[in-house]
């Protein structure tokens, strides 16, 4: 879901960024780095850089080769690649002409894979952290009641143990009104008729 999410978001802005009237630039794209925790460059389809959200000037020279896919595609977070001192999830998008630019152009999208890592903890930190409260009180709640069972169990073997042995004085009765009531009834019962 937190995946999801990120593609989402991202896709969304993609769009937006992609559309021939929406004006690009490098202010533009770094308040769109601001909204959505990516960087952002735009090359010619040569290659050459264009405009760049801040962070983004800095690695513009160092993108890894990938095929640019159609704004209309989805974008995936697929693997990741070292990219200066960090890793990013890279998408590179086809974008048509704009005003004042008279050719194509490829919007690099690179999303922080410390930046999705932390969207995954903390999506996934919660329902861990209600499976152990949920684990912790079913195993306090299974010693409980095995405790409450084999407790009178046992005392009821140690007394058939003392019947065996020729000893037929009555079980004392459990003051709970359940199964083994009822079997230290009938062995009450049988020691009535033994002795």
């Amino acid at each position: 879901q937190a995946k999801y999410q990120i593609e989402k978001q991202l896709n969304v802005v993609a769009d937006t960024l992609a559309k021939p009237t929406f004006p690009l630039s490098d202010t533009v794209l770094e308040h769109t780095r601001g909204l959505s925790s990516a960087e952002f460059v735009l090359t010619r389809d040569d290659g050459q850089p264009v405009y760049a959200s801040q962070a983004g000037k800095a690695f513009q020279q160092l993108l890894p080769d990938l095929d640019p896919i159609d704004a209309d595609e989805a974008i995936t977070l697929g693997t990741s690649s070292q990219i200066g001192d960090h890793r990013y999830y890279h998408a590179a998008i086809r974008i048509a002409s704009k005003p004042g630019m008279n050719r194509r152009h490829v919007l690099h999208i690179l999303y922080p894979e410390q930046s999705y890592t932390e969207a995954l903890q903390q999506a996934v930190r919660p329902p861990l952290i209600v499976g152990a409260a949920a684990l912790l009180l079913v195993v306090i709640l299974g010693a409980v009641i095995a405790s409450r069972v084999t407790h009178p169990l046992r005392n009821l073997g140690a007394q058939m143990n003392r019947i065996a042995e020729g000893d037929f004085r009555d079980v004392p009765l459990p003051r709970r009104d359940d199964e083994v009531k009822d079997l230290a009834e009938s062995i009450n019962a049988m020691v009535g008729m033994l002795g």
